[in-house]
């Protein structure tokens, strides 16, 4: 018997529906789990008792279950609630533990450097403390993990150049621009620059992917974020990027004002303000800047969002590739976890929140409808 069907035998049971062969059934499976599963004991009363508060919630039961110590598991005539739940820890600890047994660490702080000559740095590599030094710039990396870029020679070469710092799905990393400016890269992102910002009239550079920037103040040089769909001008001021592939772009304002144009059209933004790009031109709302740089925080943070769009910040961080089986998961979810947690607890997280299961076979993750009890 699975779960559903053990989860519908239990409420005819509950409901006095059941046959007397039904019943039979329901009692004999229960006294059979109640003999396998001595691994639950040691879960505790509190743990018990607060799981069937969230069933009883969930289901719509009002009654209150009040569990005696040491007498949980006495009897197959124990309320429908209780049966659910138990089954429920059952199937936690069983059966999600093998889903999710092959668990993945997450993503790491670590990035590539492109020169304009066409030679790669692997940031990860410099240790802390370090500096590199190519004769032309230098690389610093102080105890907290940031990068510093600094320009050394002023030559033609160098100031025609353009670098390009990208991170791979899983990496992510921070780094001090030659003018002073502080950018964040998010993973799967490429960030183009100029080799030496002094070479030109405005300080521009081109994104693919997420990117935080706090930009120095330079009235005489302004500084502008191009991606495939907009344009950012800004003097000094702190916002945020989105412009991954195929995915809406999306800018947010954290401090000062930036100006975004897409296709004619100019829109000034205030802080708490984002604009989104559609095929309608730029629409300017709202926003909850926490939750737009909760990545740059080193927290995966959601509300109210779809499976789908959360397995995409997921499969970004933990660079996993994500399927999904069966009929559309149609909830939708908010939380907020660690971006340092393996991905075993990100999950485990979203499957207890309700309707979703999954299941990780190497570096896929399979997606499905799932117990609306979990």
């Amino acid at each position: 018997m699975n779960r559903k069907e053990f989860i519908e035998l239990a409420r005819k049971v509950e409901s006095r529906q059941a046959t007397d062969e039904e019943i039979r059934v329901y009692n004999n499976w229960f006294n059979s789990f109640q003999q396998q599963s001595p691994s639950i004991a040691p879960l505790g009363r509190e743990r018990v008792e607060g799981l069937l508060l969230t069933i009883n919630k969930e289901i719509g039961i009002a009654k209150k279950l009040r569990v005696k110590r040491r007498r949980w598991l006495a009897a197959a005539s124990i309320l429908l609630v209780c049966v659910t739940g138990l089954s429920l820890f059952h199937f936690i600890i069983h059966d999600e533990s093998r889903r999710l047994a092959n668990d993945i660490p997450s993503g790491k702080f670590a990035a590539t450097l492109t020169l304009a000559n066409g030679s790669k740095i692997d940031l990860s590599k410099i240790i802390k403390g370090e500096v590199y030094d190519s004769g032309a710039i230098r690389i610093t990396k102080n105890p907290e993990g940031q990068l510093s870029y600094e320009v050394l020679a002023d030559r033609e070469n160098l100031g025609k150049g353009t670098h390009t710092l990208s991170t791979a799905l899983g990496e992510s990393v921070r780094i001090v621009l030659a003018d002073g400016t502080h950018v964040w890269l998010n993973a799967g992102s490429q960030l183009k620059f100029p080799a030496n910002f002094k070479k030109f009239p405005s300080r521009i550079v081109e994104l693919s992917g997420e990117a935080y920037f706090e930009v120095a103040k330079d009235k005489e040089h302004p500084f502008l974020v191009r991606s495939a769909e907009q344009e950012i001008k800004v003097l000094g001021t702190h916002f945020n990027v989105s412009s991954y592939p195929r995915e809406r772009q999306v800018a947010t304002l954290v401090e000062g004002s930036i100006a975004i144009g897409r296709g004619g059209i100019e829109k000034l933004l205030h802080p708490g303000q984002e604009a989104v790009s559609s095929e309608n031109g730029l629409a300017v709302r709202r926003a909850d800047t926490t939750l737009a740089i909760a990545w740059k925080n080193s927290m995966i943070m959601f509300e109210r969002e779809s499976i789908v769009n959360i397995m995409k910040k997921i499969s970004r961080w933990y660079n996993v590739e994500v399927e999904y089986k069966g009929e559309p998961v149609l909830e939708t979810y908010t939380g907020a976890i660690p971006r340092d947690r393996n991905i075993a607890e990100v999950l485990k997280m979203l499957e207890k929140s309700g309707g979703v299961e999954f299941k990780v076979d190497g570096r896929r993750i399979t997606v499905q409808e799932g117990s609306s009890f979990f």
